[in-house]
């Protein structure tokens, strides 16, 4: 057990990041080969697999492993996998076609999670769910999961066709499949707007291959500059094959174009860039919708306007995705921009496969942030004097002074491109009034406060007040409380990242906290908690706390005014379970939190696993293994003493379990039952099962556990500021009690 509440006994390594894994998988192998024999069914075999490892390469795929006509591969993003499954499709379908007889088919499934990596492979449910859809699709079929379908968004030219739900071998859940169904080539016609959306396609597809091959050779330069080494031969072909896949691209463009009477630009080394090829797109777009006959209906331009709205928007992200700092990796304004532009590209591919009130102009404004600080970060030689004064106050009103600044004096770059010189400094300070032009050492000069056009979070922040320092506890999360608001991170993203750094902030007293360390600075997450309920409480807590302890001298006075003043303030004997609540939100189940001990649920036994509840953050888990089942099914007890407004967190995971079972959860405070925790579940592919809920004393049942949901979260609390409690938390999980078993007829005997 790790302090993330994923990775129980057994689990060698932590759930990593998000990818897709794709399984495909010959339907007709056999067949074929006894129609045609071994020679020619390995001769096609060969061919097979040359033509899936060109897509996947295409598409930027990995291959994880192979079996016989089998593979496995995974990819960053939900989008590419489902176009290269297409792909695949398609370049069987098209290799094949001409041959007589049995023809050989693909049976692909693809799914989207967070599996277990270890050695270059994956493990769990996440790759268990795809290879069971794959074996659930038949020929020539892609088969994809609910989660894959709604992180990939829609997609032209593509369809999802619901098949419901279906049982699969492994899963105690029905699972929601959805095939893929896409427009034959044949079968297009001349559509005049189709050709220049596919062009858009690949092009976004092979920018974000290109960025990837750009992070890549950004590492591989560092390993250089460190131990000598060349680059890896297959990053050398990869790049070789992008280059390939960008020249296919551009002559096709290009033949497009000319189709269109549209005029080329020289063929030189700037139009061989993948900005030249975007504007050639652009225009084979317009050509194309400026062609469109007049009866074609009043709804089609509006939605395609949308549909190149959020092209053009999901290309500008996929750049800004790819900025780095050249001096600070960790340069938090720029990361915070970055988890923003990610989650509106998420926001954007979703919102076209659903209903959604989205217009084109609405997603121009969203993005039009993020193409100012790509304005700024890699054209801005190109801009003149007044375009780049608009493009850095946009970024300063949005993402903040440290980002602009940044942006203009060249501390940005895209990844694998050459620095660029900074801006001359004549442009780069915006005042709200006229300025000389020519004032070389006002670049490097602070800007005055009252002309710096800065967030109004950033400026109402209260000053860092010396007398602070008196109390340890206080002054840490105290300022790192104004760290954070000052950098605009999200609260989700600072509550998670303080987590990763602390899982077991919350097992320690806030007036204690300062002994561990930097601890103590997590607990700026309760001061935020605070101001919501009490707005100024930061700005006026010192004054007031020396106002009641006396004086300021007295470091103990004040620090014991200031512990109250937070208390009734924030009124945290009501809402510090409010607090406790939005944690396990959003800390569950990455990056984790501490746990004190939890049940692992197998077929044939039960893992109970517990740690020294006197060690918060250090203690070593200890297992005990159950296979009597009187054993098992027995209440399985934790016990902790949680200091003042603290939380101690249990759980309880499926394992290999094949049948439902029934869960009952006890939580009792000195001897007394008390629904002082919460309770959250979570599906097996990692999302809430519901919202947490409070244990209802005295039992709370729960059933459904391996099929409704397959993970339990308890967190149990203490609100009160001032006293310990000896809090006890009992789970027991029994075999589902079937309904029919326990049915009496209407004579009062059982039915026979």
């Amino acid at each position: 057990m790790s302090a993330g509440p994923q990775a129980g006994p057994g689990v060698p390594v932590p759930f990593g990041a998000t990818v897709t894994i794709l399984f495909s998988d010959i339907r007709g192998f056999t067949e074929y080969t006894e129609q045609y024999g071994d020679e020619a069914a390995f001769r096609v075999l060969r061919q097979h697999n040359a033509l899936v490892r060109s897509q996947i390469e295409n598409f930027g795929g990995r291959v994880v492993k192979t079996q016989g006509d089998s593979f496995m591969v995974y990819f960053t993003t939900a989008r590419a996998s489902i176009l290269c499954a297409i792909a695949v499709q398609r370049a069987i379908a098209e290799a094949t076609h001409e041959e007589p007889g049995t023809h050989m088919a693909l049976g692909i499934g693809i799914n989207t999670g967070e599996p277990i990596q270890e050695g270059g492979d994956f493990f769990g449910s996440t790759v268990n769910l795809a290879a069971r859809i794959c074996a659930a699709a038949g020929p020539g079929q892609v088969l994809i999961s609910e989660t894959t379908r709604y992180v990939a968004g829609r997609i032209d030219g593509v369809e999802y066709v619901d098949h419901g739900l279906r049982e699969l071998k492994g899963f105690q859940e029905p699972q929601r499949l959805f095939e893929v169904s896409w427009v034959p080539p044949d079968a297009r016609g001349a559509g005049r707007g189709q050709s220049g959306r596919d062009l858009r396609r690949e092009l976004v597809a092979l920018s974000e291959r290109f960025a990837r091959l750009g992070t890549a050779l950004v590492e591989a330069s560092n390993a250089m500059r460190a131990g000598g080494s060349p680059p890896p031969d297959p990053l050398v072909r990869q790049a070789a094959a992008l280059r390939a896949a960008f020249v296919d691209l551009r002559a096709r463009a290009c033949r497009r174009a000319a189709a269109l009477e549209i005029a080329l630009p020289p063929t030189t080394e700037r139009a061989a860039a993948i900005g030249e090829l975007e504007r050639i797109v652009a225009d084979i777009e317009a050509a194309e919708t400026s062609r469109e006959p007049a009866g074609a209906g009043e709804e089609r331009p509006s939605r395609e306007g949308l549909e190149t709205a959020v092209q053009r928007a999901i290309g500008v992200l996929n750049r800004v995705l790819v900025v780095m700092h050249r001096d600070d990796p960790a340069f938090q304004p720029l990361i915070e921009c970055q988890a923003r532009a990610g989650e509106l590209r998420l926001r954007l591919s979703r919102a076209m496969s659903q209903d959604s009130d989205l217009t084109a102009p609405r997603v121009d404004e969203a993005m039009a942030p993020f193409a100012a600080l790509l304005a700024l970060v890699v054209g801005r030689d190109s801009l003149d004097d007044e375009q780049f004064a608009r493009a850095e106050d946009m970024v300063t009103r949005v993402f903040g002074r440290q980002l602009a600044i940044a942006a203009t004096r060249g501390r940005l770059g895209v990844q694998g491109e050459e620095p660029r010189a900074a801006r001359p400094a004549q442009a780069a300070a915006v005042a709200p009034a006229p300025q000389p032009r020519q004032r070389p050492e006002a670049e490097e000069r602070p800007v005055p406060a009252p002309a710096e056009p800065a967030p109004a979070a950033a400026a109402s922040l209260p000053p860092t007040d010396p007398r602070g320092a008196l109390v340890p506890w206080w002054a840490a999360a105290s300022e790192a409380w104004r760290s954070w608001k000052s950098s605009g991170m999200a609260t989700a993203h600072a509550l998670r990242a303080a987590f990763a750094k602390h899982p077991h902030l919350l097992a320690v007293p806030i007036r204690t906290s300062a002994d561990q360390g930097d601890l103590a600075a997590g607990y700026f997450l309760l001061l935020e908690h605070v101001e919501n309920v009490s707005p100024a409480f930061i700005r006026t807590a010192l004054d007031r706390a020396a106002e009641a302890a006396g004086g300021a001298g007295d470091g103990h006075a004040l620090e014991g005014a200031l512990y109250r003043l937070m208390v009734d303030r924030g009124r945290l004997r009501d809402t510090f379970a409010d607090f406790v609540r939005d944690v396990m939100i959003a800390a569950i189940p990455t990056p984790g939190v501490w746990l004190d001990g939890g049940v692992v649920e197998n077929e044939e036994d039960t893992v109970v696993v517990r740690r020294d509840p006197q060690a918060p953050g250090a203690g070593d888990e200890r297992e005990e293994r159950l296979t009597e089942q009187k054993d098992r099914v027995a209440e399985h007890r934790f016990a902790a003493v949680l200091a003042p407004l603290t939380a101690r967190f249990f759980f309880l995971r499926r394992g290999d379990v094949k049948e439902s079972r029934d869960v009952e959860v006890k939580v009792a405070s000195g001897g007394e039952p008390t629904d002082a925790a919460w309770l959250l579940m979570l599906r097996s592919d990692h999302m809430l099962h519901a919202p947490p809920r409070r244990v209802t004393p005295p039992t709370t049942a729960l059933p459904g556990f391996g099929k409704n949901y397959s993970g339990l979260w308890i967190g149990a609390f203490n609100p009160d500021p001032e006293r310990d409690r000896q809090v006890e938390v009992c789970m027991s999980v029994r075999p589902e009690v079937s309904v029919a078993a326990t049915r009496r007829s209407v004579f009062g005997a059982r039915p026979r």
